[in-house]
């Protein structure tokens, strides 16, 4: 009986710590509000609704070409949160406005 215990006890702990570290490997899904521009060779999003909040664009050229000096919703994930800025992995562009509101472009 105290074997079983103990057995049970050691899965318990084992699945917590898998739980644990899977939760800690999936990226979250997070949406950016902000203008895009180039920045030297990259390309950074502002938020505006958190100014000091700049990420660095990952997503294809062709979609950071067109959206340049627009107002989108941005959504993605971090990839690089040790990098500065960090690194945002775009899923997808919600196009908001063909130009930027004048407090984002600072």
């Amino acid at each position: 009986m105290n074997r079983r215990f103990r057995v049970s006890a050691v899965g318990a702990i084992v699945s917590s710590m898998v739980i644990a570290v899977s939760a800690q490997t999936t990226p979250k899904t997070i949406h950016i509000i902000g203008c895009v521009q180039k920045n030297g060779a990259a390309y950074v999003l502002k938020d505006t609704r958190a100014p000091d909040d700049v990420y660095r664009l990952d997503a294809t050229a062709d979609d950071l070409d067109f959206h340049t000096g627009h107002f989108v919703e941005v959504v993605g994930s971090l990839t690089d949160v040790a990098t500065n800025p960090p690194r945002l992995k775009v899923a997808s562009f919600i196009y908001l406005s063909r130009t930027c509101p004048a407090s984002s472009k600072k």
